[in-house]
């Protein structure tokens, strides 16, 4: 499998992952408890992304994203040998174990983002490309994202201008709003 076609099935997988976990929260997981710290959330990645590396995969991160300054984005690189039900299962196990699905969740909903102000000149060209002028009063990604004509070309635009103005961010970006 390709880089670029592994970092993508990464993404999805990580997006699902986190999807689910908002979904546990709701119905009474720890979405319910008491408010998830900061340094619990790390916490909680930190031991994801430890479980597989002891597991054998590539792994990067955890780097805060700059699109809401809240969210550690990661990088799970599957084998090149394929093996998808594996790194699935193996993901599910490990997301398990650290209990990020009910942590990520609880954490996001409860610590509001902010887009990096490196990034609020390259969000309002990005809305200009499609000819749009931003109200002026945006804070975060949502805000941008929410006046785009084409929401996939706004987060491509958005994306590629976070990657090079963080050139240490892992592969796969996730994006929350």
């Amino acid at each position: 499998m390709p880089a670029s076609s592994a970092r993508a099935v990464t993404a999805t997988v990580l997006a699902a992952l986190a999807l689910a976990g908002c979904a546990d929260a709701g119905a009474g997981g720890r979405g319910s408890a008491a408010p998830v710290s900061a340094a619990e959330y790390r916490a909680a990645v930190t031991s994801f992304l430890d479980c597989m590396r002891r597991h054998g995969y590539l792994v990067s991160g955890p780097v805060v994203s700059p699109l809401d300054q809240r969210l550690l984005l990661r990088d799970v690189v599957p084998p090149h040998d394929g093996r998808p039900a594996e790194f699935n299962a193996r993901l599910a196990a490990c997301d398990h174990d650290a209990d990020l699905g009910d942590i990520e969740p609880a954490y996001l909903s409860t610590h509001p983002g902010k887009l990096d102000p490196r990034l609020r000149d390259d969000a309002v060209e990005c809305l200009r490309r499609q000819g749009i002028k931003a109200r002026g009063d945006e804070t975060d990604y949502g805000d941008y994202h929410g006046q785009a004509r084409a929401g996939t070309e706004f987060n491509d635009c958005l994306t590629a201008a976070a990657k090079a103005t963080f050139p240490d961010l892992p592969g796969a970006i996730t994006i929350f709003y």
